[in-house]
């Protein structure tokens, strides 16, 4: 009989003891703060994170690398688990996945299935939820992946960001669509699709940028929906607000944006990690 666990990176997760009793593993990537290396959520948390960014502190990200991810392996071999499944920040916005995939060519005796789940924040986690479901009553790895790919491809990241200093610094975007958030203090607004972030649209004010995010919601019915916010309770308030004022019979979790999330997009943001039906 088949024995599963799995892995998911830091930037999915909202604490690392979250799913423990799911077999679930949270593989950290670091955050390097005045040169100094933490483990994302596990040795420093959003709040202190996102108050060295306000403190003016540079920020930079770092992947794990295959080497941890083996270590992880082969601990969970050691625990009788015939197959891994393992979920990553998307591909393209991260070597993380490629760090997965490098440690499974290295280790035997245990089926490790690597999969980029295309997006990263904590809407990651409740979709691995439910594939962990799924995988409780189908003991065929090819059906549990197919489950996850399906998922996954529904899910998409809507934000508010207050500019777009961090992502050009990061490669994340490129120049010419970092100067659209300094003109006339536009407020952009990102989408997280298929692991590429593009500029969704923009608005003159806060306010409007809010109302704004909500509204790009609408076009399919939700089915899970997590509030995302740096650490912040007046944009966790506004983000609030606006959701449930278009959605208010519609239940939603909150959750911190990870640190490596953070130094990405920096310190002032809110939006939605949102599931669609199918």
């Amino acid at each position: 009989m088949k024995k599963f666990a799995y892995i998911m990176d830091s930037t999915l997760a909202v604490s690392p003891d979250q799913f423990a009793d799911l077999n679930v593993t949270v593989q950290p990537l670091y955050v390097i703060v005045n040169n100094q290396p933490s483990k994302d959520l596990y040795e420093i948390s959003a709040t202190e994170f996102y108050s060295a960014l306000e403190e003016g502190l540079l920020a930079s990200t770092s992947q794990p690398s295959a080497g941890e991810f083996l270590e992880t392996y082969e601990r969970l071999k050691a625990d009788g688990y015939t197959d891994i499944f393992v979920f990553t920040i998307a591909g393209k916005l991260s070597g993380t996945n490629q760090s997965a995939q490098s440690a499974q060519s290295m280790i035997d005796g245990i089926n490790i299935h690597v999969i980029d789940t295309n997006t990263t924040t904590a809407i990651g986690s409740l979709v691995v939820k439910d594939v962990i479901a799924f995988a409780e009553s189908n003991q065929d790895p090819q059906a549990v992946i197919d489950y996850a790919h399906d998922a996954f491809d529904r899910v998409e990241i809507l934000v508010y960001v207050d500019n777009l200093d961090a992502l050009k610094r990061g490669g994340r975007i490129s120049a010419a669509q970092a100067a659209i958030g300094g003109l006339l203090q536009i407020k952009p607004l990102l989408s997280v699709n298929n692991g590429v972030i593009e500029v969704a649209t923009k608005e003159r004010t806060f306010k409007k940028a809010i109302r704004k995010v909500v509204e790009l919601s609408e076009k399919r019915p939700i089915e899970k929906v997590v509030l995302l916010h740096s650490s912040k309770d007046d944009l966790l308030q506004a983000i609030e607000a606006s959701f449930k004022e278009v959605y208010p019979d519609i239940t939603y979790e909150v959750a911190d944006l990870s640190p490596v999330v953070g130094v990405h997009i920096g310190p002032h943001a809110c939006g939605l990690g949102i599931l669609y039906k199918k």
